[in-house]
């Protein structure tokens, strides 16, 4: 933040040397010194008050009270040209004087006298219509303030005289404050804005806000805002202003309550919009159930799950290759072993165990023993 101040004009001092003012100063003192009255009691002046030299003494090659001057809480002395400091001191009697300037027009040097509310007042007088009106003029001005820079800061503005502008420059805009005394100390006003504070994006009351819905309103507290984005999370961006910063803004469902169960869980995820996520469905297969037939066009079970503790079953064929069957093969007189007839077995039926064989009784010749032949069936 840069300050400029802009002070009133002043006249420029007199090239005087020290040894100069001393001669100027000598008589002016000792008469201020006669004509002074007797010490009053009641209206002294009161010790702690700020006494800086008044004109303009480090020009005039004088920084220091001369050793012929009395205290410096008494009395003071003014240089030539304008003053540089404010004098503050008070009387005994309650009379003051805040934010004052000494300002000297004339070649010489002044004796101030302020012992006394009289004396000051007499001096006082004399400056505006006396025998001073035309050398010394008293000028107010204004304490040393903090105000306000309108971007939201402070700026300090150091104690001046009356009609001293000071302006201000925080981001893009400039502040001038410009301060009015006219009888003690006066008050800084702002007197001139012009551009623009930089405005950073801020977000609103519904950032970080538990919801089932998108937030519509209370987006930003700062800034424009950006369209919602998402489904739950919820996201959007509080752009700045004027070359200010953008904030990243977001809400999101409540999480889900512990207390609930797994199947209310699983009822919570399946409402629109979901209120809790506490479970994202996504159905997939966990199982399958016995087939019906080794072959030739059996049925199972198929089981499925949605991850949120909802299942579902389903039916699909199953063994559709093409099946073994019992094939004749011949007959012979010789026993086989597994009867055709106690498995059940018939000629192209289904089996399940390749190269088995079984046997069943047919008419045959077979001697000497045996009528009978033995049909031989072959699982192929």
């Amino acid at each position: 933040m840069r300050v400029r101040v802009i002070a009133p004009k002043e006249k420029p001092p007199p090239c005087l040397t020290a040894n100069h003012m001393m001669r100027l100063l000598l008589p002016f003192f000792l008469f201020g010194l006669i004509a002074l009255p007797a010490l009053a009691s009641n209206d002294g002046l009161v010790a702690g008050g700020i006494f800086p030299m008044q004109g303009n003494c480090p020009a005039a090659g004088m920084t220091q009270f001369p050793p012929e001057n009395i205290q410096p809480n008494l009395s003071l002395w003014s240089c030539s040209g304008q003053s540089q400091n404010q004098l503050n001191f008070s009387f005994q009697n309650g009379a003051a004087e805040n934010c004052l300037y000494i300002d000297n027009f004339d070649q010489k040097a002044f004796f101030v006298p302020l012992r006394t509310w009289t004396e000051w007042n007499a001096f006082k007088q004399s400056t505006s219509g006396g025998m001073l009106r035309d050398k010394i003029q008293l000028t107010y001005g204004c304490l040393a303030a903090t105000v306000s820079n309108t971007c939201g800061g402070t700026a300090s503005l150091p104690a001046s005289r009356n009609a001293t502008a000071i302006t201000i420059h925080v981001d893009d805009r400039d502040v001038t404050y410009t301060c009015a005394a006219s009888n003690g100390c006066g008050t800084w006003s702002m007197t001139a804005a012009t551009g623009y504070c930089h405005v950073n994006g801020l977000c609103g009351a519904a950032n970080g806000v538990e919801t089932t819905t998108a937030p519509t309103s209370n987006l930003c507290a700062a800034g424009e805002p950006s369209a919602v984005s998402g489904g739950g999370p919820w996201d959007w961006t509080c752009y700045g202003e004027h070359g200010g910063s953008n904030a990243f803004c977001a809400a999101a469902p409540p999480p889900c309550p512990s207390s609930l169960s797994l199947s209310a869980r699983a009822d919570t995820a399946r409402l629109e919009p979901n209120p809790w996520s506490c479970c994202t469905p996504n159905w997939v297969i966990t199982g399958y159930g016995p087939c019906s037939k080794s072959c030739g066009g059996g049925m199972q079970d198929v089981y499925w799950g949605d991850g949120c503790g909802l299942v579902s079953t389903t039916q699909q064929g199953c063994n559709a290759q093409a099946c073994y069957r019992w094939t004749y093969i011949g007959q012979s007189c010789e026993g086989w072993g597994g009867g055709c007839w106690y498995m059940g077995v018939t000629h192209g039926a289904p089996c399940d165990v390749p190269g088995q064989y079984c046997s069943f009784t047919t008419s045959g010749n077979c001697p000497p023993y045996y009528p009978f032949q033995h049909a031989i069936l072959r699982c192929q």
